[in-house]
C-alpha cells in the first residue's frame, strides 16, 4: 500500500467518524423527543389533547384515563408506564403505580400518615385522592422545588 492511500484512507474513516457522531446525535433528539400532544378517546371519536391541558392521567381496571383541564375524562390507548415514557419528565411525575400528574394542576401538597405525601391538584371537581409513597416523596419534593 503506498502511503498516499493510507493517508486518503485515514481521511475517509476521520470523515466517517465525524458524521457518525452527528448522525448519533440527531437520532438521539428524534428518540428523545417528547410529544406535545395526546390522542385520547370519547366514545368513537380521536382527540387530539395538548400536553399542556393534561392534569392527570390514572389507571383503573387495567384502562387508562386521561383528565383535561375542564375536567373532562378520555380513555388512553397505551398503558401507564409507555405513556410515562413519552412525556416530558420535568412537566409530569409518576406519583404512584396508578397515577401520573401535571406540575402545572398541583396545588400543593401536605404530609400523610408521617412519610407520604398528599397531593393537592387545583381542579376542585377531581375526587382522587394522590399520595406519594414514602420512597417516591424526596423525589417528588425535588421535582416540585425545580419545576
Amino acid at each position: 500500500m503506498s502511503k498516499e492511500f493510507l493517508v486518503r484512507l485515514l481521511s475517509l474513516e476521520k470523515d466517517f467518524l465525524a458524521n457518525n457522531s452527528k448522525l448519533n446525535e440527531l437520532l438521539g433528539h428524534f428518540q428523545n423527543r417528547k410529544k406535545s400532544r395526546l390522542v385520547v378517546r370519547r366514545g368513537l371519536e380521536h382527540i387530539a389533547l395538548k400536553i399542556e391541558d393534561v392534569v392527570l392521567l390514572y389507571t383503573e381496571n387495567k384502562l387508562v384515563y386521561v383528565i383535561d383541564r375542564q375536567g373532562k375524562k378520555y380513555l388512553g390507548d397505551k398503558n401507564l408506564s409507555e405513556m410515562e415514557l413519552e412525556l416530558d419528565d420535568t412537566m409530569f411525575f409518576r406519583a404512584n403505580r396508578q397515577y401520573i400528574i401535571n406540575v402545572e394542576f398541583v396545588k400543593g401538597f401536605k404530609p400523610y400518615e408521617k412519610v407520604k405525601l398528599w397531593v393537592d391538584m387545583s381542579l376542585p371537581e377531581l375526587n382522587h385522592p394522590i399520595i406519594i409513597s414514602q420512597e417516591n416523596a424526596p423525589q417528588f419534593r425535588e421535582w416540585m422545588f425545580n419545576a
